[in-house]
């Protein structure tokens, strides 16, 4: 074993149902003998994540949300890292450039198999039924992989240019296309519209029976089965929507906006100074996160404040339910409770060691899931947190 890895093991930590007095919160964490390479996937009371030992052995994880206890491990086939992981809670994926690899999610058991042989893959997705997984070609070539949950097959792949943008929503996958937006029936690979309109586009927000197209300097709603422009917004230059329940909010020039999603209009507006990062969109309130460190909850009706807190600065990730926020700072994850509007007990982080041989992966990730809140840190240490009172 080399020794670094010894050490690690040695090293491995697990508090089971620890109380920590200060959150009231179940908190686990191990430090890992390898390499967490892809964002774990929470699916009911488990965490899946792809990790290598030295990039020579992969491995597929279930790990117990409750106690971190491993439910099961799988070896994963080739070379290549696994980077991208997908559930529906059912099925678990797993995506490497060489193979995509589908599992039962209860036992581990391996359901199918597709030989990918990409340069490197993107984004995975899977709803309805459908998987969808970007990969990147030698040459600078793209393709989408659209496949069936059930047996991977028949498995579809459309042609991308190098930097055509891909969203997801529903049954239907959206193409930004050099100049013209496409929506593509997942389940066939058929082009359902096309429209010119919304050329450009940086993202694309499917919301009930509007898309909206986000593209330089304005903001386009169409209609989610014909693509017809069902109202057209004006921007300041490229600007982060979040939606739900029918209103977007975004901010631009210091004034956060929350807009009806089906006919463009503006509900309300305010302003408030320091926004740096999008507002987040929760049950009641719109949450910003200032630069100044001021956490603020607006009213989604009407935009009045409802309360705010002085935190310190925003970080680099963010993640939000409606109880809870977490953010990464410089040498901890910061947590606070939305309900009782009470900072909980930061997560301090550990950094990995310089020139450490055996790291590799998608580096520091925080997130939240359903009542649990997860911390990759160091690539090896593996820290899950109940966010329940």
């Amino acid at each position: 074993m080399h020794p670094r890895t010894a050490r690690r093991v040695q090293r491995v930590v697990l508090w089971a149902a620890l109380a920590l007095s200060a959150c009231k919160a179940t908190q686990w964490e191990e430090h890992l003998d390898l390499s967490v390479t892809s964002d774990p996937v929470l699916a009911e009371d488990t965490a899946f994540f792809a990790g290598t030992d030295f990039g020579v052995l992969h491995h597929l994880h279930a790990m117990s949300l409750a106690t971190g206890v491993e439910a099961w491990r799988i070896r994963l086939r080739g070379w290549e890292t696994y980077t991208r992981l997908a559930t529906d809670g059912e099925v678990v994926l797993a995506a490497s450039p060489e193979y995509l690899r589908a599992f039962s999610a209860r036992s581990g058991e391996p359901l199918w198999l597709q030989t990918l042989d990409a340069r490197e893959v993107g984004p995975l997705e899977v709803s309805d039924g459908i998987v969808s997984l970007t990969l990147g070609l030698e040459g600078g070539d793209r393709e989408l992989l659209l496949a069936s949950l059930t047996g991977g097959g028949p498995a579809r792949r459309l042609s991308l240019a190098a930097r055509t943008p891909v969203w997801r929503g529903g049954v239907r996958v959206y193409l930004g296309r050099e100049d013209r937006l496409e929506a593509v029936d997942a389940r066939t690979g058929q082009v359902e519209w096309a429209t010119v309109e919304a050329s450009g586009a940086r993202r694309v927000l499917p919301a009930g029976e509007i898309v909206v197209a986000v593209c330089p300097s304005r903001l386009v709603g169409l209609g989610v089965g014909d693509g017809q422009v069902r109202w057209e917004k004006s921007t300041d230059g490229q600007v982060d929507i979040r939606f739900r329940e029918g209103l977007g909010c975004y901010a631009q020039a210091g004034m956060v906006l929350a807009i009806d999603l089906a006919t463009g209009d503006t509900r309300w507006h305010r302003r408030v100074s320091g926004v740096v990062d999008p507002p987040l969109m929760l049950d009641e309130t719109i949450l910003i996160h200032t630069a100044g460190g001021l956490l603020l909850a607006l009213g989604r009706k009407d935009g009045r404040p409802v309360w705010s807190l002085h935190v310190g600065p925003p970080g680099m990730y963010a993640a939000a339910s409606d109880t809870h926020y977490a953010w990464m700072g410089s040498d901890a994850v910061h947590v606070v409770d939305l309900v009782r509007r009470e900072p909980e007990r930061s997560i301090p982080l550990e950094r990995v060691e310089q020139g450490d041989p055996g790291v590799e992966g998608p580096g520091p990730r925080l997130g939240i899931g359903g009542r649990w809140l997860w911390l990759v840190d160091g690539r090896t240490r593996l820290v899950v947190r109940s966010l329940e009172p």
